[in-house]
């Protein structure tokens, strides 16, 4: 699963990012933990990979909600989390996300 956040982030906000993983899951199956959470560059220079992920949550059993704050000016970047479900799943979503000056 990805996703493209249609609204740039300026590299001074901190948003949430929200990756929505019920098109994935069954009837009664919800999200049970993180496994993983990173972030690489998907297009532009970002030599170290300046965008700071804050700590995930799951919300409402489907979604799982990232803090995200730094990064650098006409970079995007891959945000990846992979999840366990109830139902012994293991999935991963990805969202895009631009940094640009505002």
């Amino acid at each position: 699963m990805s996703e493209l956040i249609n609204t740039p982030k300026s590299p001074v906000e901190t948003v949430v990012v929200t990756l929505d993983y019920t098109q994935a899951l069954g009837a009664g199956e919800v999200l049970a933990g993180i496994v993983s959470i990173s972030a690489i560059v998907s297009a532009g220079v970002d030599a170290g990979i300046s965008l700071v992920l804050g700590s995930p949550i799951i919300s409402a059993g489907s979604l799982v909600m990232v803090p995200v704050s730094g990064g650098l000016d006409s970079v995007n970047y891959s945000i990846q989390v992979l999840c366990t479900t109830n139902a012994s799943q293991t999935l991963q979503a990805t969202a895009i996300l631009k940094v640009r000056n505002q």
